[in-house]
């Protein structure tokens, strides 16, 4: 999607350097229209929301529009924000240079969420260290969706308890503050369910022999087919953490 956009970018650039009238807008998100409709927009309208950026009534779209195709520009965006609260929610996030000044005066320090956690672990014994570690990712992935965390599944997909692309880098951030390590975006979609993501993070923690012992069921079907999906194209990965991919 990202790319798609940024050659929709490019191309308008390269037409008007041709002399081609062309126009690429990077639009927020429209109220009460297409992919807003849908539940799935829904939420990530009212994730966007959250983080200060707005949606906006059609009338205001189409006004943007005309006033972009009279400035004679190549790019542009459209994003009714709130840039002191985006930049709150941007805790330890790059963001674009685009926003990088509109925002950074709102932006905090970044802190350890639960420094601990990590401490936790290394005390603990091995076979200790898996239920421990659900239980804390349970915990995170309840707090990013809004839920209790008995209502948080360990072993289903993740993208069926409503986890989507932003709510993703949000809990992504948090378990990254709260071990110290670096966790790359591909993992939480080759590793879809917090009991799975947790045995791979305690592996690159600790090594593979400690979580073999600590890890229940490693040698059951859901453990071998979550495995499975580090080797999956980001298509059938997404598809597969949206609950295609499990049975």
């Amino acid at each position: 999607y990202a790319a798609a956009n940024a050659y929709l970018d490019a191309l308008a650039d390269d037409l008007r350097r041709r002399g081609v009238p062309a126009l690429a807008v990077n639009w927020g998100a429209w109220a009460k229209l297409g992919l807003a409709q849908s539940p799935g927009g829904r939420r990530t309208v009212e994730e966007l929301g959250r983080r200060g950026i707005r949606e906006f009534a059609a009338t205001t779209g189409t006004a943007a529009l005309g006033l972009l195709l009279e400035a004679g520009i190549a790019n542009a965006a459209v994003v009714p924000a709130d840039w002191s609260r985006f930049g709150m929610t941007a805790r330890g996030v790059r963001l674009p240079s685009l926003v990088q000044e509109l925002a950074s005066p709102g932006m905090p320090a970044v802190k350890s969420l639960e420094p601990t956690v990590r401490a936790s672990l290394d005390a603990a014994e091995p076979d200790q260290r898996a239920p421990m570690f659900i239980e804390h990712l349970q915990g995170l992935l309840a707090k990013v969706l809004r839920l209790s965390p008995d209502k948080v599944d360990v072993d289903a997909p993740m993208g069926t308890l409503g986890l989507e692309s932003l709510t993703a880098l949000e809990f992504r951030r948090y378990i990254e503050s709260s071990i110290g390590m670096r966790v790359p975006a591909m993992v939480l979609w080759s590793h879809s369910t917090v009991a799975a993501l947790a045995r791979h993070l305690l592996s690159k923690l600790y090594g593979d022999s400690e979580i073999a012992e600590a890890g229940p069921n490693r040698g059951n079907t859901h453990w071998q087919a979550t495995s499975a999906m580090a080797a999956m194209s980001d298509e059938d990965a997404l598809r597969a953490l949206i609950g295609a991919g499990e049975q």
